[in-house]
């Protein structure tokens, strides 16, 4: 990939590893023209004089997929808040210790859904069934565990307005979590912005486009938790 002059490297905190900004063509934003040199209009540039003339530009096509995987990411996190269907990502946010260190229940039990109305969690190692089956009854979700052999049963309550508003409760901590990513993704992004050159009038340009994408996703994280509230 040609990486622009000018253009350095970006440490995102929503990926793994580093990533560069790499040039957008969107020749019809005011902000991405070339200079060129002087030498007639019929003057053949060469490939140095090319790359030279090369404008510095942000790719704007990443931030918005980036916010967009976060927009979907929360509506599959909370598309599980049917009340009263299980579903094993209702227990996802259940932790357990073991060896002293507090591990998701997924990491020590194997989580089934048994029926419509029931999820069946089998654990790895027998000495920590009671251990999670209490994790489960103290998860703050209204669940009591039952333990029938070698299973953990967990009935999904009926959808009362306690069990209600537990689970607006967590929906609501996973958007605000949501919203914290799109705000770094922005925050990045303009850090990015300010490494390259550009004009103020060229700055300000792309810091509105920048908030747009902000706004839009924000908008589309208020409307999914909305469908759950």
């Amino acid at each position: 990939m040609v990486v622009p002059r000018g253009c350095a490297l970006v440490q995102r905190q929503y990926y793994s590893s580093w990533s560069r900004v790499s040039p957008i063509s969107t020749a019809n934003e005011p902000f991405l023209s070339t200079l060129r040199k002087k030498g007639g209009k019929n003057a053949k540039p060469s490939k140095d004089a090319e790359e030279e003339e090369a404008p510095q530009e942000l790719d704007l096509e990443k931030p918005k997929a980036d916010m967009e995987a976060v927009v979907q990411e929360l509506k599959e996190q909370l598309s599980i808040y049917k009340i009263g269907r299980a579903d094993t990502q209702l227990l996802e946010t259940v932790h357990v210790v073991q060896n002293k260190k507090s591990v998701p229940i997924s990491s020590v039990a194997q989580l089934n859904v048994k029926d419509g109305s029931t999820l069946a969690v089998t654990v790895f190692d027998p000495k920590l069934q009671k251990d999670v089956s209490n994790a489960i009854r103290d998860a703050d979700l209204d669940f009591e565990p039952t333990i029938s052999g070698n299973l953990i049963l967990v009935a999904i309550p009926k959808p009362t307005k306690k069990f209600k508003s537990k689970i607006i409760k967590k929906a609501a901590e996973q958007t605000e979590k949501a919203r914290v990513q799109i705000r770094n993704i922005r925050r990045v992004t303009v850090d990015a912005m300010k490494q390259l050159k550009y004009t103020k009038d060229e700055s300000i340009a792309l810091d509105k486009q920048i908030q747009k994408l902000h706004d839009e996703a924000i908008k589309k994280l208020e409307a999914i938790l909305k469908q759950i509230q």
